[in-house]
């Protein structure tokens, strides 16, 4: 298991995609990503179908019972741990598009919704049995790996297993989405799984900022100073991470777009946000500098706004 302790060791904050195959069960765990020490994870467990089951957990020791209640409920079924039967496995996996981005998709690209057109392809055999079901898991790029597709293959024949599937993500999503097959024989024994990266990629093009407002447009200190620097992307605000300030004397600042802190109105609406308690400062015209990055590392141009202190 793979997590990150809270900063007061008080629960986990986070764990990354695992995969636990223990007795015929493959687990997938995902944790939400919520402030600690409250956190919600989801195991999701492949035998001899899909099982889903969210916890909330005050503590990493909880976290460690509830994996070793759920391996252990796997014990109860068949699986490679007994010496009759082998399990199934899959190889030889196929999938289309590798990379794709919003402008390759036409009218499937052009909403808030991107509709990415999948398909797959994958041999799956038993060598003493018969290949009961074969399945996909679509899971996101982001930390603890959320799972944003999943469904059945079929037989085609030739010990192929073929699926079609419109695959929805966020316009400003970007990133490498896993993809996971897997297979399940006539006796529940779970096999190797297959996995690919389907690359959801940005346009290319850096984030802008459109717009720089102070409150009040005139100091007098003492006084608050509110700056709120609005951003845009072609891919989406929401590919906006971070906007940077610098203050006239050289220091950085960060902005935030949160709907909390350091005064901000509305989340995710685009508009970066920071306060300042102003007891005194140099009169005259004080100029701050901005710049805006977005997910892939693309930076805006820097955008100054002069500020009058009187």
């Amino acid at each position: 298991m793979a997590y990150t302790g809270a900063p007061d060791g008080s629960g986990v904050t986070f764990a990354t995609l695992t995969d636990f195959v223990s007795h015929g069960c493959l687990l997938l765990i995902e944790m939400h990503d919520l402030p600690p020490p409250a956190g919600v994870f989801s195991v999701k467990r492949y035998y001899p179908a899909i099982h889903f089951m969210r916890f909330r957990y005050p503590a990493a020791g909880l976290l460690a019972g509830i994996l070793a209640f759920l391996l252990g409920a796997c014990d109860a079924a068949p699986g490679p741990g007994s010496p009759a039967g082998r399990p199934p496995v899959v190889s030889d996996l196929a999938f289309s598009p590798r990379s794709v981005s919003p402008e390759a998709l036409g009218d499937q690209g052009a909403g808030a919704t991107v509709q990415i057109p999948v398909t797959l392809s994958v041999s799956a055999i038993d060598v003493d049995g018969r290949v009961q079901e074969v399945g996909y898991v679509v899971q996101s790029p982001r930390i603890g790996a959320l799972t944003v597709a999943e469904g059945a293959l079929a037989a085609a024949g030739a010990n192929r297993y073929t699926a079609s599937f419109t695959l929805p993500v966020g316009r400003g999503e970007v990133g490498k989405y896993t993809i996971l097959v897997y297979a399940v024989d006539d006796e529940g024994l779970l096999g190797n799984d297959a996995r690919g990266l389907l690359n959801y990629m940005a346009s290319g093009r850096p984030p802008s900022i459109v717009s720089v407002a102070a409150s009040p447009p005139v100091i007098r200190p003492p006084t608050t100073l509110k700056i709120e620097v609005t951003v845009d992307d072609p891919d989406g605000v929401q590919t906006v991470v971070r906007v940077v300030g610098t203050t006239p004397n050289g220091s950085a600042f960060t902005l935030f777009d949160d709907g909390r802190t350091q005064g901000d109105a509305a989340a995710g609406d685009g508009r970066f946000t920071a306060t300042f308690n102003v007891d005194r400062a140099t009169p005259g015209v004080q100029t701050f500098s901005f710049k805006a990055f977005d997910l892939t590392g693309l930076e805006s141009a820097s955008v100054e706004k002069p500020i009058t202190v009187e």
